[in-house]
Parts: structure tokens; sequence; C-alpha cells
């Protein structure tokens, strides 16, 4: 994107900006929407297999859920071990 295209780019968000928050979800909404999917047919298909797969081994006791603060505390341990 060239530097002309980017303020023009800047000065549309900054109009936009202005817009109600309702008015921004719904703008955002039909963007995202706009865009291609990034992943093949194959692909999709793959991930929701894959969710599925999850999802009955949740179901029948076969994976432990681990909580999201549980999760950050364990990666700040880490992180903070690999720092010393």
């Amino acid at each position: 994107m060239s530097d002309t295209q980017m303020i023009d780019v800047d000065e549309q968000l900054n109009k936009l900006l202005k817009l109600s928050a309702a008015q921004r979800i719904e703008l955002a909404e039909r963007l995202i929407e706009s865009v291609p999917p990034f992943a093949d047919e194959e692909t999709e298909l793959a991930w929701k297999e894959e969710i599925v797969r999850r999802v009955e081994e949740v179901d029948q006791g076969r994976v432990k859920l681990i909580s999201a603060e549980d999760v950050h505390t364990r990666i700040e341990r880490k992180l903070k071990d690999m720092a010393e």
C-alpha cells in the first residue's frame, strides 16, 4: 500500500470512528463478511473434524480442561524461567 493510500485509509478510519458503537459493529461485521475465506474446503473440513474430535474427548472425559487463568499462569512462569 502506498503512502497516499495509507493516508486515505487513515482519513476514512478517522471518519468511521465517529460512528456510534452499534454502527461500527455493523460495519465490522460487513467488512469481515466481505473477505473471502482464507482456507480451502479441505482445510475447513479438517478443522471441523478436529473440533468434533476435541469436543468428543471433553464430553467423554478423556481430556482435562485447564482454565485460561491456569494457562496464563503457566505461560508467565515459563517466560520468567526463560528470562532468568
